[in-house]
């Protein structure tokens, strides 16, 4: 599930909590979903139920659609933000009118304190992460319930305490993405403000004759050999530029020598340590964080069994007399919440509409044919008849394709004949295997065992509960 459907779908969640009386969210704003979906050839499920509810909502509510914009994080600062960086290092220089560089007054020695504390922090976060959601957390949802103005007094209150219901919820479930925009933002501005620093050097060279030397009322010239050699002792060694031995060193001193020494090396010497010490580790902080950003907006951390659970009231039983009524019949297996609650989605879809769901006691090994004899439908004949297989157990003809058979058999005892369906529930299979290395492989090679054997039987199975239903 990609970021925008994530957020479409907790809009319909944000609906659904607070549009008790279905005043948006109706029977037939339900129906036009199904039919749209269906229209497109996919069936509503856990990854698409968002978008197809927020456009068939948005069709007859226009400010649905104008606050999910208001409320949509723009791409503009992690391009604009770095600017007055650069700008902010090209002016951080002020000893253009000495045409002085004071080897230890310079802001490079600031940035690359600070930039050592940030890493210092960046490697705390490593053994120690924060669960809460922190300031950016709480600067988000200020800036959130300030960005969409209140209804007006002649409107309804209904839409604000949306919003407000999805401000709560949509922006502690996106805090991830929030995090990564800002940390690219921050990292592109640190290399903006060294490379405007390092280019205001240069530029300023060229335009003028500098001199460097130094003073200090606590260090000698021994312990700045000794923190020079330290601190741009890797740049020396990537320019070949040698750092001059304490004698030197004394020697350039303001009191000793007002004029000092030509500069050149010396910007050179703390060019190279900037490269080295933030642009080239900051480049690679702001790519990992880019990577990482595309990977959560394209595959949003989020539990479907949580983000789908608050829009399932939508697809609750149905008093319309429309309502499909749908037979669950499960095969040796007890039906928990969760795979319930998929069920629903997957009907709704495949009906086109809302659906009164019948769960039938489950079939159990060996009774297969005796179980399918004695099946009465009761006074009404479903619709759509659904066997809900356990995808931990390998099919046999024997045994599931006996129950196939059944319900074809029943499904085709009744004029108009109804349909059949087949769900693979992976509950079970997942508990057992989901934590092992290989699990993906297994996944994949159990789900193409059940599709193989049905595909005998011209059935098309779902799944539900594996890590992408389909």
């Amino acid at each position: 599930m990609d970021e925008q459907t994530a957020r479409r779908t907790y809009w319909i969640g944000a609906i659904a909590t607070i549009d008790a009386n279905k005043t948006v969210l109706t029977d037939d704003t339900r129906r036009v979903a199904a039919k749209q979906a269906k229209a497109a050839g996919e069936s509503l499920n856990a990854d698409n139920l968002g978008t197809w509810l927020f456009d068939a909502v948005a069709d007859r509510h226009p400010e649905l659609r104008r606050n999910d914009a208001q409320l949509t994080l723009p791409n503009w600062p992690v391009v604009a933000v770095p600017i007055p960086a650069l700008f902010l290092g090209l002016a951080a220089d002020t000893l253009a009118s000495t045409h002085r560089i004071d080897l230890i007054a310079i802001p490079i020695f600031t940035l690359l304190l600070w930039n050592l504390i940030i890493y210092a922090l960046l490697v705390a976060r490593l053994f120690h992460r924060c669960d809460g959601p922190g300031l950016f957390g709480w600067i988000s949802t200020r800036c959130a319930e300030l960005g969409i103005p209140r209804m007006s007094a002649g409107q309804t209150e209904l839409w604000p305490r949306i919003r407000d219901e999805f401000i709560r919820t949509w922006h502690r479930a996106s805090m991830p993405l929030l995090l990564g925009r800002a940390t690219i933002i921050l990292h592109t501005a640190a290399i903006a403000a060294v490379a405007g620093v390092i280019a205001g050097m240069y530029l300023r060279g060229i335009a003028f004759e500098y001199r460097a030397g130094w003073g200090s009322t606590f260090l000698s010239a021994e312990s700045l050999h000794a923190l020079l050699a330290t601190l741009l002792g890797p740049a020396a060694w990537l320019t070949g530029i040698s750092i001059p031995d304490a004698q030197h060193l004394n020697s350039i001193t303001w009191s000793v020598n007002p004029a000092g020494e030509k500069a050149g090396d010396w910007i050179h010497l703390y060019a190279a340590t900037c490269a080295l010490f933030i642009i080239i580790p900051r480049t690679v902080l702001a790519a990992i964080s880019a990577i990482t950003l595309q990977r959560l907006k394209t595959d949003f951390p989020i539990d479907t069994s949580t983000l789908a659970l608050p829009a399932q009231s939508v697809l609750a039983d149905s008093d319309s007399p429309k309502a499909r009524r749908i037979c669950v019949i499960p095969f040796n297996l007890e039906l928990s919440g969760r795979s319930r609650d998929l069920i629903r989605l997957y009907a709704f879809g495949e009906s086109g509409g809302p659906v009164n769901i019948d769960y039938r006691e489950a079939i159990t090994y060996g009774d297969e044919e005796r179980y399918f004899q004695q099946f009465d439908d009761g006074d009404k004949a479903p619709e759509r008849y659904v066997v809900v297989f356990n995808l931990t157990s390998t099919p046999e003809a024997e045994v599931q394709g006996v129950v196939v058979d059944g319900l074809r058999a029943i499904a085709a005892n009744h004029q108009p004949a109804s349909a059949g369906s087949i769900y693979l529930d992976g509950s079970s299979f997942m508990e057992r295997f989901g934590s092992d290395a290989g699990y993906p492989i297994r996944l994949k090679e159990r789900k193409q065992t059940w599709t193989q054997f049905l595909k005998n039987h011209n059935i098309k199975p779902l799944f539900l509960n594996t890590d992408s239903e389909s």
